[in-house]
């Protein structure tokens, strides 16, 4: 799918209006972690990927985890006693995140001005110091310290739930 034109552009002006360190790095795109693997150098942080997942209540979470991390959506459920668990459409995508699949990022929360997206954070991630993230285009990676992070989200009225992701083995 295209990424949406100008996404990163104003991804970054908005990191650089809130002062958000980062580094960008510009990579042929990427639609999946085993991709980026290949075409990513040495960045500071963690690779992270991104899903957007629902209920059938239509009841959205935004997880963010590391790459390397498989998640148990069942055990997730649990733990946020909810319904079932099932990724959102491209269309639910692009509606509340204006997003297209393979592009991904928290910083699709800038789009949800209605906050009906729910922010999860790893706690691995929340450990790290410095995070990696697509800047809304999957042709950029972006490395920004974790308290940065966390500085934007509150300035989009997006504080995430920070807690350990189940994995499934």
């Amino acid at each position: 799918m295209p990424n949406v034109p100008d996404a990163a552009a104003a991804v970054t002006a908005r990191l650089d209006q809130l002062g958000v360190r980062y580094q960008r790095f510009d990579h042929p795109a990427v639609y999946t972690c085993a991709e980026a693997e290949t075409v990513i150098g040495d960045i500071p942080g963690t690779p992270s990927k991104c899903l957007l997942v629902k209920t059938a209540a239509k009841k959205f979470f935004l997880l963010l985890s590391p790459c390397r991390k498989r998640l148990d959506l069942g055990a997730l459920a649990k733990t946020l006693n909810c319904g079932r668990l099932s990724f959102a459409t491209a269309d639910e995508l692009r509606e509340l995140l204006g997003l297209t699949p393979g592009s991904v990022s928290p910083f699709g929360v800038l789009h949800d001005r209605n906050n009906v997206v729910q922010v999860i954070l790893d706690a691995a991630l929340a450990a790290d110091a410095y995070n990696q993230f697509h800047p809304n285009d999957n042709r950029a990676t972006l490395a920004l310290p974790h308290d940065d992070l966390i500085r934007f989200f509150a300035a989009a009225n997006h504080l995430p739930r920070e807690l350990p992701l189940p994995e499934k083995f």
